[in-house]
């Protein structure tokens, strides 16, 4: 509760109405209210009086929980009166405490409390002068109309009686006998979700899906920006891949093929492409002076197997150079391997 409702609730401008119902289930937790829409009358703050519709659903008892815990995590709170019949309310009789409220839970089918009991209100309930919890619930202070519908914001207190304004609550106690199976099990939580979100445990839905929502508003805008730096480094690569297999030309003989290296691994293919020697130069065919008789000149397949033979072993040995390197150095990149199995092998 916060100082401005505190100060509102004890000089009774804030609209208070008591509403009336309870049952006390198995764990020890008392219905405070079951979700419903409960006629009443409404005090405006200049005194007037008039009857409003009180629409007590999930959104109301999210409003109740948030006001009653920040007013328990203050210093020394010593709980939520519960009195007789509402007679704190009147300055004239007594305000002689039966429980003290000291937490509270929404379930499914309204808003619960767990009191610690005096010793005056366990006689009382013991001997079956009350069955019943009646909430003093606190709303805005404004003039409200007749026939307006309202939520409250905060609990003011309670009282044990005989005679309940919102119908159809459960009863403090049952002569009847035990609650029925699965009347007391709590509203599924998402105590570990709200957690992992960095939420209070306690955080309703609303905040839940609002975090959830901001998340995946992240993830999209994150997933667009790797998408296009994904685009633009493809991009950028297949340029510069380009002009290496341009620098490389000569001694390129499958451009499709160096290519798919270059892209697999482009500083190691680089460093064999350096290694590679540009085909020698062939000297123009010797001058024919009789042309009746003459043949063309032989190629000499030999001399090129022999310079192609060449180039192949000296890149094969650089390769497995590098490997060896790699394996008794683990530090050195694909790249520093092969350049320094280049210069082994240069020297």
């Amino acid at each position: 509760m916060t100082p401005e409702t505190a100060i509102l609730a004890l000089s009774h401008p804030v609209a208070i109405i008591a509403n009336r119902d309870f049952k006390l289930p198995d764990d020890g937790f008392l219905q405070l209210f079951p979700f419903a829409e409960v006629p009443g009358p409404i005090e405006n703050p200049d005194g007037t009086s008039v009857r409003v519709v009180q629409i007590l659903d999930a959104p109301a008892a999210d409003a109740l929980l948030t006001a009653f815990r920040a007013e328990a995590a203050q210093p020394n709170f010593g709980g939520k009166l519960v009195d007789f019949e509402h007679f704190s309310l009147d300055p004239s009789k007594e305000s002689r405490a039966a429980m003290w409220i000291e937490e509270m839970q929404k379930r499914a089918d309204g808003v619960y409390v767990r009191p610690r009991i005096t010793n005056s209100g366990e006689a009382a309930l013991k001997g079956g002068d009350y069955r019943f919890l009646s909430p003093v619930l606190e709303f805005a202070s404004r003039t409200y109309r007749t026939g307006e519908r309202v939520r409250p914001i905060g609990l003011h207190s309670a009282g044990l009686t005989n005679d309940p304004r919102a119908k159809g609550g459960r009863p403090i106690s049952n002569r009847n006998g035990p609650a029925a199976a699965g009347n007391n099990q709590p509203e599924p939580t998402m105590k570990n979700v709200n957690k992992e979100l960095g939420l209070a445990e306690d955080a309703p839905e609303a905040s839940t899906v609002a975090e959830v929502q901001t998340i995946k508003n992240r993830a999209t805008t994150l997933q667009s920006q790797v998408t296009a730096l994904t685009k633009e480094r493809d991009t950028l690569l297949t340029a510069q891949i380009e002009r290496d297999l341009d620098d490389h030309k000569d001694v390129i003989a499958d451009r499709e093929a160096v290519k798919a290296q270059l892209v697999a691994n482009r500083a190691g293919t680089l460093v064999v492409l350096g290694g590679l020697k540009k085909p020698a130069k062939k000297d123009p065919p010797a001058r024919i002076t009789n042309r009746d008789g003459a043949t063309p000149p032989e190629a000499d397949p030999a001399a090129s197997a022999e310079e192609t033979a060449a180039d192949k072993s000296r890149a094969a040995k650089i390769a497995n150079r590098a490997s060896e390197l790699r394996k008794t150095t683990p530090s050195l990149t694909r790249s520093q391997a092969f350049q320094k199995a280049q210069d082994e092998l240069t020297a």
